[in-house]
């Protein structure tokens, strides 16, 4: 068995025409783990080396590398948080999570993300947050709003969420963190509100997914 070292930004496809998604949701440095050469075909057909890329099937080939979409692509979502989306003047997201609950928090995260760097944020203060809208939808934009809220209005920065109660028309919960220290917290980017423009919240292969466009 033998190790890689790849950067962080490597293509799943490098032969397939720009536009082509890229590993920007992973650690810096991504270790590959290459197993023995077979001749068992992938999924998609391809001979070569089979890897593992932290726990996502691959294969290499004269054809490059090759996402097993058909086994791994679900796998992916379920370990990833979140995304980033680029759109005109504005920025979004997508979130991932095996519950609506951690759908929620990872959407929060997501968020809070692009404020400031969470890992600088520390937990020293708790706020118990409440919200309802007319549906799932509307209830995700009115729980990112309110965070948003509380850090306009008190400076709260927030790095946990404990979601008691979420239904579709209402969500309770505790926020956990610290008011904004600008010697510890460099801002980053803010935002003025989540918005309804391409928003969505689905369930898909027994996972959920949001889109979020923000308003910068």
């Amino acid at each position: 068995m033998q190790r890689l070292w790849l950067s962080r930004h490597f293509c799943l496809e490098p032969r397939r025409k720009p536009g082509c998604r890229l590993f920007d949701d992973f650690s810096r440095v991504i270790i590959i783990i290459v197993h023995e050469p077979t001749s068992r075909r992938s999924p998609a057909g391809d001979r070569g080396f089979f890897l593992s890329v932290h726990g996502y099937p691959f294969c290499y080939s004269e054809n490059g590398f090759r996402f097993h979409k058909a086994s791994g692509l679900s796998q992916m979502k379920a370990h990833r948080k979140f995304e980033y989306i680029d759109h005109t003047a504005d920025l979004g997201f997508k979130a991932y999570g095996a519950s609506l609950e951690t759908l929620f928090a990872n959407a929060a995260e997501a968020l809070f993300e692009i404020m400031v760097s969470v890992k600088t944020i520390e937990i020293r203060q708790k706020k118990a947050v409440e919200v309802t809208a007319p549906d799932l939808d509307g209830l995700l934009v009115s729980w990112l709003n309110e965070l948003l809220f509380l850090f306009d209005t008190e400076g709260l920065l927030c790095r946990r969420y404990d979601i008691s109660h979420l239904q579709d028309c209402a969500l309770q919960a505790s926020v956990l963190g610290e008011p904004m220290d600008p010697e510890r917290h460099e801002m980053k980017t803010g935002i003025k509100a989540a918005t309804y423009h391409q928003l969505y919240v689905r369930q898909t292969n027994g996972s959920w997914e949001c889109q979020v466009i923000l308003d910068l």
